[in-house]
């Protein structure tokens, strides 16, 4: 197996949208002992073995639709999601013409809303 070093020090997130996350997240964590995870799982529309393929896109969907626009457009720059590089709150700043302190309350709020929803 290729070493993977974390250069950035921040933990490494795992959303399950109920499809192997948790399988997923124990292989991470056997690979790569000395990482921080952070785990985000959807428990509110379990169990997801019995639904079709069309409703668990629906499903993930209503995650993503469940933040504002412009709330979503900073996690994924935050956490390089969609095969992006993560930014930091400065970064995200200038390139939006915003403030890095929007930024990071923006930050906290989704954090907490997505916790809110999966709880």
């Amino acid at each position: 197996m290729k070493e993977v070093i974390n250069m950035n020090n921040k933990p490494i997130g795992v959303f399950d949208s109920g499809i192997g996350g948790v399988t997923v997240l124990d292989e991470l964590v056997k690979d790569f002992p000395g990482e921080n995870f952070i785990y985000v799982g959807d428990t509110l529309n379990l169990p997801y073995g019995t639904k079709t393929k069309d409703k668990l896109k629906e499903l993930v969907s209503n995650v993503s639709n469940y933040l504002k626009e412009r709330d979503r457009q900073i996690m994924i720059l935050r956490y390089g999601l969609y095969n992006n590089e993560d930014l930091t709150q400065k970064e995200i700043a200038l390139k939006l013409g915003i403030s890095q302190s929007y930024i990071s309350r923006i930050e906290k709020k989704v954090l907490s809303k997505l916790k809110s929803y999966i709880s």
